[in-house]
This record gives C-alpha cells, sequence and structure tokens, in this order.
C-alpha cells in the first residue's frame, strides 16, 4: 500500500512496522488498488482463489496473494491465526458493550441530577416531603441530605 500509493514511494529498506486498524474501513472507497487491499486484508484469509482472481484486479495485490496463499501455512500457524481472529472480534464486541454502560450509566447520573434539582425547587417551594418523594423517586436518605446542603 505505501509503495503503491504514495509519491515520492515511501519504501524505506529498512523493516517498518505499520498497524492499522481496518476493521471499519469505509466500503465506498472508488481507488480500485486502495480498495483491492483492503478486500485482500479482510477478506482474502476466507476467499477461494478463484474468488481472488474474480475480485481484485490490481497487480500489486495479486503478487502478495501468491505470496501467502493460505494453504501455504502450516496449521499452527492458522490455529493461531484463528485464535487472534477471534480474539480481536471479542475486543472489538467487549468495547461495544463497555460503551453502552457508559452512557447507562452517564444517562443514569444525568436523571438522578436532574431529580436532585426538582427536589430543590420542590422543597424551596415548601411541597409536601411525602409528594417529593414520589414526584422524583428519591429515597429519603437523598431528600435529607438536600435539605441540609441548603
Amino acid at each position: 500500500i505505501q509503495e503503491q500509493n504514495y509519491l515520492p514511494s515511501r519504501y524505506i529498506d529498512e523493516i517498518e512496522i505499520y498497524m492499522y486498524s481496518l476493521m471499519n474501513a469505509p466500503s465506498n472507497i472508488s481507488d480500485g488498488g486502495l480498495r483491492d487491499w483492503l478486500l485482500f486484508f479482510l477478506e482474502a484469509p476466507h476467499m477461494t482463489e478463484s474468488d481472488v482472481r474474480e475480485q481484485i484486479h490490481d497487480e500489486g495485490v495479486l503478487a502478495a496473494f501468491d505470496l501467502v496463499k493460505k494453504s501455504s501455512l502450516p496449521s499452527s500457524v492458522d490455529h493461531f491465526y484463528q485464535k487472534e481472529l477471534q480474539m480481536y472480534k471479542n475486543l472489538d464486541e467487549n468495547f461495544v458493550e463497555e460503551r453502552k454502560k457508559g452512557r447507562k450509566e452517564g444517562e443514569k447520573e444525568g436523571r438522578k441530577e436532574e431529580k436532585f434539582e426538582i427536589a430543590k425547587e420542590m422543597l424551596s417551594l415548601g411541597i409536601e416531603k411525602k409528594l417529593i418523594l414520589k414526584s422524583t423517586g428519591l429515597s429519603e436518605e437523598e431528600l435529607d441530605s438536600l435539605s441540609k446542603t441548603d
């Protein structure tokens, strides 16, 4: 990718490690070479050789495919690869779940603050404690702590 898509070339004849997150790459890339590279990195392990030949047209990508044909991998490497793929999938699912939890906690905390504000206003208006508890869903302890802070 570096060699084909950047002019002047970014190739350096030393070892360099590039890490790209391709899992959320856009699917509507118009550049055929970039699209072929993304397809290669994301799907080639799951494609047959004829699928690759039909769907990938970039010569550089086809040459890369010829160099790393999955059938030439030892089974131990393939097993490790599958375990790594599952680990990344699990991580991604975990991130999604944690984000959902964070949003829920934030919403819950925001609602709690809103209830405290409403209760403060009701207290300042002299509304009966029982009615405030029923209306806001706060506990007696929470309402008492509001009364003490004012």
